[in-house]
């Protein structure tokens, strides 16, 4: 330090300036302004003065902030976990404790009130199941039983008449069925393809021949995989008897004249053919 008097003679002296200790309150910081059910919340103790000992914790709560607290008893230690029954309640935190300059000292803090535990973010849920894609188009073809089939129809029938039941295949889609007629000896029959009906196009004789054999084909129009075919699906083999019927006598063929004889008479030989089923032709008479 300098001083000057009025003939500007100094003088300088050493000032020495002593900052004194003095007693200053210790305070409290709570981790988390706004505490929630089942988050841990810790207090720290804040003293400016050296010395601190002995601190000791109690928690305390309340209805409102400057309400009257209420020590929680298991609530002894530096943090504290709130629990279901401290919703909407205000928390205060405080620490006694001992310093350079006194004992059974206090600082204190009050939480937000405090708020119910946060929701649980919802489970991840699975991906919404795609429905399975469809099956592939399928068909199952007509069948016709296993074993050969055989008919019967009566000679001299007249055409368009049906010879037994229908040859029929089974079906498990149900499918409309056509038939058709195959082989040899097809073109002396017709069939219903709606049916599988046999029928006679035209009289049969059973002297001329009394059997006949057709395969009979079946289809549904589809092919395994449901696509368009028209290719037979199954056949059967079906031998039709024509049966021998009792037929009336009936006016004999023209007759047939024989060569004259030679022993000096004139003979006329007269055969006529005979109906069917009537016996032997019938043969001549002589005429002199």
């Amino acid at each position: 330090m300098t001083a000057t008097d009025p003939s500007n003679a100094t003088g300088e002296v050493t000032v020495t300036i002593t900052v004194t200790d003095e007693d200053e309150g210790g305070s409290v910081t709570l981790s988390s302004p706004q505490p929630r059910v089942s988050s841990e919340l810790s207090a720290t103790l804040n003293d400016p003065d050296a010395g601190v000992t002995s601190v000791t914790w109690q928690w305390a709560s309340a209805s409102t902030a400057q309400g009257t607290y209420v020590n929680i008893s298991v609530a002894t230690s530096a943090s504290y976990t709130p629990v279901a029954g401290d919703v909407g309640k205000f928390l205060r935190a405080t620490a006694s404790y001992t310093d350079k300059f006194a004992s059974n000292k206090n600082a204190q803090a009050v939480s937000a009130a405090v708020q119910a535990a946060p929701r649980p973010p919802p489970a991840p849920q699975p991906p919404p199941r795609q429905p399975a894609p469809p099956p592939p188009p399928s068909n199952t073809a007509p069948e016709f039983p296993g074993t050969p089939a055989t008919r019967t129809v009566a000679e001299n029938t007249a055409a368009g008449v049906n010879i037994g039941n229908p040859i029929a295949a089974t079906d498990p889609d149900s499918d409309t069925l056509t038939y058709s007629l195959r082989g040899v000896d097809a073109g002396s029959f017709d069939i219903v393809a709606e049916s599988g009906q046999l029928q006679t196009k035209a009289a049969l004789d059973h002297e001329t021949r009394n059997s006949y054999t057709v395969t009979v084909s079946v289809h549904d129009g589809k092919a395994d995989d449901g696509s368009p075919n028209e290719e037979p699906d199954d056949t059967i083999t079906v031998t039709i008897t024509v049966t021998d019927e009792d037929e009336p006598p009936g006016k004999p063929d023209a007759p047939t004249v024989g060569p004259a004889s030679t022993n000096g008479h004139n003979t006329l030989t007269v055969t006529w053919a005979a109906p069917a089923n009537t016996g032997p032709a019938i043969t001549g008479y002589d005429v002199e």
